[in-house]
């Protein structure tokens, strides 16, 4: 057999069959054909990427043998084919595989994230959204190339006066700043600041006193505090009305401004973050937001955590899974640099907006853990970048929960969450799992849902000889 084929047992067909048709899955019978095919592998492209196997009956094809393999390799050339041609461009790193179960060929076709936009052969531009490939308009292609790199928005160019760059208070204290001799269109133009006579959004975003009268991107910051409801072990976040923020100029002034208010906000709270977690926080926000989305950056302080939400998902292939060590992309290289020219004046190194590229995100996980906290969350929902920075000791959690425990018999999801303030039911899962592996804590229910499981400390925990060590020899502290 030819190297990039494989026999596999039941066992791994079943293993495939039991994975869900999504955002990362595909199965299609033998009888594809090429168009359809291409709309597929240029989803799974311009996305996440994933898998498609070639030669399996979906489930909602309801075959009681799903097998539906080509006889031979040389029978699946037509499929191998479409994958690989007239994709525009073609698909970089994009393998396939053979698999023999029970005499028949599966093809399974990985196909990588791109950093670039594809087109099938007929020009159709796809995502993938769940288990569907969605076709994009011409605006949705824009926002596609601008998410990638392919294109820039902060190199469009507005047709704004530039006069108003002439009457900016800031754009001549930054040039005096950074010792410019020659005259202000002197500058925009070395710098390539202006197209066609017309300024960049660059520009405007980083030069004019004002520039949120030209292109929404301010920071808006809201305060909510959690309040008891009737339930016993709820709380409810509520927003505080009179602590509504909208802070506007330009970026670094925006920044700047911002962190003075959310400090300012803070301190009533008697909790502390680290500031350079907040600092490298807001300045990727303001960085590597998409301005395309006339939307402003949120920062939402609560109780327990603060929220950085910026408009925008990831860009060019980063996730919150390889954020920490995906390659450093810049989706606004011109602010980016602009803002590293101001942070080298400062003589002060703690008080510099930025880091080198790349440094920002390690800077944030590294402060929070010297800070004993837990590790910052990223997470990419509705087209935003979301940072949640919790006010939750790195332990805490299972301290809280043991420390619960030795006044109460039991405890269930529902009651850990409401003495940790944390809100996922997952994370507080996996807080039990870590408690069980450790032989801290052992379920005391198996015949109820999971919602309702109860769990309890062993009996050895409970014993008074073994509490005096019991934190050190569990490694909690």
């Amino acid at each position: 057999m030819k190297k990039n084929s494989k026999v596999i047992s039941k066992k791994e067909f079943d293993s495939i069959l039991n994975n869900e048709e999504g955002d990362y899955v595909d199965f299609v019978n033998s009888k594809i054909n090429g168009e359809r095919l291409q709309n597929k592998i240029v989803a799974f492209s311009n996305s996440d990427g994933g898998s498609i196997y070639v030669g399996i009956f979906d489930r909602k094809e309801k075959k009681k043998d799903r097998n539906d393999g080509f006889n031979t390799i040389e029978d699946a050339s037509k499929v191998i084919d479409a994958a690989y041609r007239d994709i525009n461009p073609r698909v970089e790193n994009l393998e396939h595989q053979f698999l023999k179960y029970r005499k028949k060929f599966i093809v399974k076709l990985a196909i990588p994230s791109s950093s670039r936009h594809h087109a099938t052969a007929k020009g159709r531009v796809l995502v993938r959204k769940g288990a569907k490939a969605i076709v994009l308009n011409a605006e949705d292609i824009k926002i596609l190339k601008y998410k990638k790199g392919v294109e820039r928005y902060e190199e469009d160019t507005k047709n704004v006066d530039l006069g108003l760059f002439l009457k900016s208070k800031y754009f001549k204290i930054y040039l005096k700043k950074i010792k410019f001799s020659g005259t202000i269109k002197d500058y925009l133009t070395k710098n390539n600041f202006i197209y066609n006579k017309k300024p960049r959004i660059s520009a405007i975003l980083c030069f004019l006193d004002e520039p949120q009268a030209i292109i929404k991107s301010g920071i808006k910051i809201i305060r909510y505090e959690h309040n008891k409801t009737p339930r016993k072990y709820a709380y409810k976040r509520e927003r505080v009305s009179n602590k509504d923020y909208t802070i506007e100029g330009p970026i670094e002034n925006l920044i700047k401004k911002s962190i003075e208010r959310i400090q300012n906000l803070m301190e009533p709270l008697g909790i502390k973050y680290p500031k350079e977690a907040i600092i490298e926080s807001l300045v990727n926000a303001v960085l590597h937001r998409d301005y395309y989305m006339q939307n402003e950056i949120q920062v939402k302080i609560y109780d327990n955590q603060i929220e950085i939400v910026s408009p925008g998902g990831f860009p060019g292939g980063i996730t919150a899974k390889n954020i920490l060590v995906h390659p450093r992309f810049s989706r606004n290289p011109m602010l980016f640099r602009t803002l590293f020219k101001i942070s080298t004046l400062e003589l002060d190194k703690k008080n510099r907006l930025n880091q080198d590229q790349g440094e920002g995100v390690k800077t944030i996980f590294n402060s929070m853990k010297k800070a004993g906290l837990a590790d910052p969350i990223f997470k990419e929902e509705d087209n935003s970048v979301i940072v949640i920075l919790k006010h939750a000791d790195a332990e805490s959690y299972g301290k809280k929960i043991i420390e619960y425990l030795k006044k109460n018999n039991y405890i269930a999801n529902k009651e850990a969450r409401s003495i940790t303030g944390e809100e996922d039911k997952e994370k507080i899962k996996n807080v039990f799992k870590k408690l069980i592996q450790r032989k801290l804590i052992e379920i005391v229910d198996t015949d109820v849902p999971k919602s309702k499981i109860r769990y309890k400390l062993r009996e050895r925990v409970i014993t008074k000889e073994k509490q005096i060590d019991f934190w050190r020899a569990a490694h909690l502290n």
